[in-house]
Formats: structure tokens, C-alpha cells, sequence
């Protein structure tokens, strides 16, 4: 199904896919009612990358980096953050809420995934749950994988300019 070849997707915006979780339309719109929370006046704007890797064993592993917002456990809530705002992200399976991430690296093993076609969605959350959202987008990471496919990164989904590669080594 896949080669140990090392896959690699990096998706790099300000914003990603807008609104997912007020639109009703959307899929995941039931599994997401969290309400969203405006990033404060005056503060730069969260980024969220997400880098994804085959694992050798099952499933995908997944890089979530981020630049103005702390990724953190809840434990620390009180304390300011060093730069932008702070929570833990959100990670989704096929419309489905699997885990809360507290730190940047999270695996997704195969028993969670359909043969062919699956999406994955992350998105930033402060410690209340609600979605971070700049500019009235929530600030969210989603990625088409087929894992019928040797490269099985799909596409990605955002209504923003994003920056995208996809590399075998």
C-alpha cells in the first residue's frame, strides 16, 4: 500500500479553511460545537504547519508546528504566553473528534482511517475549547489522504493562498 519513503506535506497559512465549524454544511460541522474566539486586537496572527510522515508500523504521524501560539496543556492556562495566545489543538479522523493535542507531535494509527479516501483536520483551540479564529476564519489544517495511493497526501483544502509540497526521499 505505501513505500517507506518519507512523505512529507507542509502546509504553512495564516488561516485555513474558514469557518469549518459554523457552517453547517460542512461535515464536520456536528462534531465541532465548540464556539470560536477572535485572537485579541493587537496580537499577530496564530500560523499553524502540519507536516505529515507515514508511520513504519500503521497510520500517519503528524508535525504540528505553530508560530504566535503556545501549544500547551491546560495546566499551564495561567501563564501569559511568551508570544501570541496560547491553547492545545484539535485533531479530526473523518469528521470525528479523536483527540485533544497538547504538544506538537501526534500519531494516527491506520485503525482510524477507511481504506481509500479520509480527511484529517486540526485546529487551534484555547483552553475553554473554543476555536481561534483571525479575521472571522477559524484557524484550521485539513488534508486529503488516500491510503490506496503510494503518495497518499491528497489535497489540501484552505479558501486562503497556501504554501504546499509534497517530497519522497
Amino acid at each position: 500500500m505505501l513505500k517507506n519513503n518519507f512523505i512529507k506535506i507542509s502546509l504553512t497559512a495564516l488561516f485555513m479553511f474558514a469557518a469549518v465549524g459554523v457552517n453547517a454544511g460542512h461535515p464536520m460541522a456536528n462534531e465541532m460545537k465548540h464556539e470560536s474566539i477572535d485572537v485579541p486586537e493587537g496580537v499577530a496572527a496564530p500560523q499553524l504547519s502540519v507536516e505529515v510522515y507515514p508511520d513504519m508500523m500503521s497510520g500517519f504521524n503528524l508535525h504540528i508546528k505553530t508560530k504566535n501560539f503556545q501549544l500547551e496543556p491546560p495546566e499551564f492556562m495561567a501563564n501569559k504566553p511568551a508570544v501570541g495566545v496560547q491553547g492545545h489543538a484539535h485533531l479530526y479522523v473523518n469528521e470525528k473528534k479523536i483527540a485533544r493535542v497538547y504538544g506538537p507531535y501526534v500519531h494516527v494509527p491506520a485503525s482510524l482511517l477507511k481504506d481509500g479516501m479520509n480527511m484529517i483536520a486540526i485546529t487551534i483551540n484555547d483552553h475553554h475549547h473554543n476555536t481561534w479564529r483571525y479575521q472571522d476564519k477559524e484557524i484550521i489544517a485539513a488534508i486529503i489522504l488516500n491510503t490506496q495511493m503510494e503518495n497518499p497526501v491528497q489535497s489540501i483544502h484552505s479558501p486562503f493562498p497556501v504554501t504546499a509540497s509534497i517530497a519522497n526521499r
